[in-house]
């Protein structure tokens, strides 16, 4: 019953983000260019990725995303093709982040 408020509540967070105005998301193949508020998540909320951008889950292995939280970005990320179920969004590697007014 946890995990299902869990994810409720991330689904509502991940809406409400993806919605507001000004957020852009390109995909292609395998790669995401998205535009939008990077925010940080918390483990307790969802158990993987580190940041939340429109409805996208973020880590990166080599970006400290932390840097970029409430800042207005650009990424580019790779899918990895992790989730912990087939409703749960899946998790993005962030290769590059840039800052945009």
């Amino acid at each position: 019953m946890r995990t299902f408020f869990q994810l409720l509540l991330a689904t509502a967070i991940a809406t409400s983000l993806s919605c507001k105005k000004g957020n852009s998301i390109n995909i292609t193949s395998e790669d995401i260019t998205a535009t939008g508020t990077l925010q940080k998540i918390h483990a307790s909320i969802i158990m993987y990725g580190t940041h939340m951008l429109n409805d996208h889950l973020l880590e990166s292995k080599t970006i400290d995303l932390d840097k970029f939280a409430g800042s207005r970005v650009i990424i580019t990320a790779k899918n990895t093709h992790y989730r912990l179920s087939e409703r749960d969004p899946e998790l993005y590697n962030v290769t590059s982040i840039v800052r945009v007014p």
